[in-house]
């Protein structure tokens, strides 16, 4: 885990720019999105999905997390096989100590989110310790967490629109007998049949 400073601000701005010009095409400049360099793909390789990005968290208690979650929920990180809110139990057990909840916020909204926080912050835990900040002004809400994107990460919708041209519209209908799994392609995704399958058949109850 690190917690940025002010001045680790630039580099994490630059950080960011840095995603966002990795993700072109359909990702429209998104930081939680597959990787460039699976477009075009044939083969499903779900290594290649594997992407590091820096996320977004706030810190708070037991006490106040209902009106946290009630204000913060629509800019939860939410996405597959990934929990947006996490117990941290306090090191402490005594009397005076209570648990925290770390909440993981989208790196794709953080105009939103900087303003979210901002209105919450009575209800959030200061990251930065009080011997370094000599006042509220120079309090840190926001924290940033680097961790791995992984294929189960994405729902197969994303899958598809990261490999497939913009053209490329994957299938036109399907359906299911026992274990078999019966896809209806346009003509124009039939370049991509296979992984189109793979991807389906690994994915068919997303």
């Amino acid at each position: 885990m690190s917690v940025q400073t002010d001045q680790q601000q630039p580099e994490k701005e630059k950080e960011k720019e840095a995603l966002s010009a990795e993700n072109g095409g359909k990702s429209g400049g998104k930081i939680v999105w597959p990787p460039a360099a699976v477009r075009g793909m044939t083969t499903l390789d779900v290594e290649a999905f594997k992407k590091r990005i820096s996320v977004p968290f706030v810190m708070t208690t037991t006490r106040q997390i209902g009106g946290i979650r009630k204000r913060l929920s629509p800019l939860f990180l939410k996405m597959p096989c990934f929990k947006p809110m996490v117990l941290v139990v306090a090191a402490d057990a005594g009397a005076e100590s209570e648990n925290r909840h770390k909440i993981y916020l989208h790196p794709d909204r953080m105009p939103e989110v900087e303003k979210a926080v901002q209105e919450v912050q009575p209800s959030l835990i200061a990251l930065n310790s009080s011997s370094s900040a000599e006042n509220d002004s120079e309090q840190q809400f926001i924290g940033y967490e680097d961790i791995t994107l992984k294929y189960e990460n994405f729902s197969h919708h994303d899958v598809f629109r990261a490999i497939l041209p913009a053209t490329v519209e994957p299938i036109s209908g399907f359906s299911t007998i026992g274990h078999l799994l019966h896809l209806n392609l346009r003509d124009e995704a039939l370049p991509y049949k296979k992984i189109i399958g793979q991807v389906k058949r690994g994915r068919s109850s997303i």
